[in-house]
């Protein structure tokens, strides 16, 4: 919800601009990650166990933009409307597990991926350690089924709350007075309490969604980085006279690869950063922001703007990796 400080007028146009952005990305995102998965499933060449493993990014942005962005749309347009299902609390608690439940999927999704190519770049004489279209048709369903029950905690505390005089789909933390931190001001007033199960839903939202994902991913990387650009052995070398040119080529595709898969990485990061530390701000009142739920509307486009680009990210990954 835009600041009450701010005039009518403007709220509109925020909202208004807002909506259109997702309009535009819902454009964007359903028709190309659609094509993705289709062509994976389709086209045998482009059924390879990383586009396997991508086309279940591009499912998560699927969902994320066919269910998610259709709620925040309407929310847009009618602010002061009830949520759209005001008597099914089991819809108000899919809606609220499907976002971080994608999150993680993701997240799980890119840390396969990026495992899977620093073994292939480190290991290369291990197949057993190789990612194969079996293993990666396995791990789809999985990694959605751990991550629906990593959240379903999440889900059973939501619930549809009446917020003068509009019914919304909101969080209900169960409070404990002996475990709740108690804010209290200058003169010792309370003036907030903080209760346990919100902070530890943070914590491991954030840890497994973001932390663990983001060192991972940049320690592998960097790993794989220093293996096919810095290293001195002559193998990994594309200007060495001792490399036939079977093997430069190679060479050339995986650095090629790689640095789609590092670029759809670093979307991630820029695309979290900001989306984590506004919200932890927000969610505990850590200190005051200027119209927070503007910045949080603004987070939100950011982080969801991913499922508009990553498919043309997946695609010329394909393509480069094929030239």
């Amino acid at each position: 919800m835009i600041d009450d400080q701010m005039e009518g007028p403007t709220i509109v146009a925020v909202r208004t601009i807002i909506a259109i952005l997702y309009i535009g990305m819902m454009a964007i995102s359903i028709p190309l990650n659609f094509l993705f998965i289709v062509t994976v499933m389709l086209k045998k060449s482009y059924r390879t166990p990383i586009n396997v493993l991508v086309s279940n990014l591009a499912l998560a942005g699927l969902i994320i933009a066919t269910f998610l962005m259709p709620f925040k749309i309407y929310e847009l347009f009618h602010p002061k409307m009830d949520f759209p299902f005001p008597h099914s609390v089991d819809m108000c608690r899919l809606r609220s597990i499907t976002p971080v439940a994608c999150i993680f999927c993701i997240a799980l999704t890119l840390m396969t991926i990026c495992i899977d190519r620093c073994l292939f770049i480190v290991y290369p004489m291990k197949p057993y350690l190789k990612m194969t279209n079996k293993k990666a048709y396995l791990f789809i369903p999985f990694s959605w089924l751990l991550s629906f029950i990593v959240y379903i905690q999440y889900a059973r505390i939501s619930v549809l709350y009446n917020y003068g005089g509009t019914i919304c789909c909101l969080p209900f933390y169960p409070e404990n007075n002996a475990t709740d931190i108690i804010v209290r001001n200058a003169t010792g007033y309370p003036i907030r309490v903080i209760e346990l199960s919100r902070i530890t839903f943070w914590v491991m939202h954030i840890s497994i969604s973001f932390i663990l994902p983001t060192v991972l991913l940049v320690t592998l990387y960097s790993i794989v980085i220093h293996r096919l650009w810095i290293s001195p052995k002559n193998a990994y070398n594309p200007t060495s006279s001792l490399m036939t040119d079977s093997v430069k080529n190679r060479l050339l595709r995986k650095r090629k690869v790689i640095k789609i898969l590092i670029l759809c990485c670093l979307v991630f990061l820029i695309n979290n950063i900001p989306y984590f530390i506004v919200f932890i701000i927000v969610e505990f009142g850590l200190f005051t922001i200027p119209h927070a739920s503007l910045a949080i509307k603004i987070v939100t486009i950011i982080y969801t703007s991913a499922i508009a680009y990553n498919p043309i990210l997946y695609g010329y990954c394909h393509v480069r990796s094929r030239k």
